[in-house]
């Protein structure tokens, strides 16, 4: 072996050195994240019934009324992280199609997911009348937003009628946050 075959050897084996723990760090800091999962648990037990606030004060009395004019169906959405890697800036968004909650709890974004913590989030979703459960309810899309410690975007999508979560680098077009 002569010395310039020697130099090329030492040069590749410093590069090799060089480059192995920099793909590793860069898998860390871009590839890998927390894996959260979404269930939707829609409640079976009676609906809570409410009459709107404004007939109560504009006179009309509750005897007269032949039915209740609205109905809540209590909703639960748990959050689990299945991983040991904390979720940082975790926010729950809904199909801009979807009709949307009466009333619907939030993550609370400032506060870090620590690896295989669960946090349950309890909506409510109105229904007019004798309606049963809409299609919009039994086929809601929800799209979980969350960061790694680097600050890396991943996102879950979970399609409840097939119950399935599907894990996403890039964001899927079409939701926004409740209330918006």
């Amino acid at each position: 072996m002569n010395a310039t075959q020697l130099e090329i050897a030492i040069l590749i084996v410093c590069s090799l050195l060089l480059v192995i723990p920099l793909i590793k760090w860069l898998r860390k800091l871009f590839f890998t994240g927390p894996r959260l999962n979404v269930e939707l648990l829609i409640s079976e037990a009676p609906y809570q019934l409410e009459i709107p606030e404004q007939l109560m004060n504009g006179g009309v009395q509750q005897q007269t009324l032949p039915e209740p004019l609205l109905k809540i169906q209590p909703v639960r959405i748990i959050v689990s992280n299945h991983s040991e890697i904390t979720a940082y800036s975790t926010r729950i968004l809904f199909e801009k199609s979807f009709r949307g909650f009466k009333k619907v709890d939030t993550l609370d974004a400032f506060e870090p997911m620590r690896g295989r913590e669960i946090r349950i989030v309890d909506a409510e979703y109105a229904l007019n009348g004798s309606e049963v459960l809409p299609a919009d309810l039994l086929n809601m899309k929800i799209l979980i937003e969350y960061k790694n410690p680097f600050k890396s975007s991943f996102y879950t999508f979970y399609t409840h009628q097939d119950r399935r979560n599907k894990r996403l680098r890039i964001k899927p077009s079409g939701f926004s946050a409740p209330g918006r």
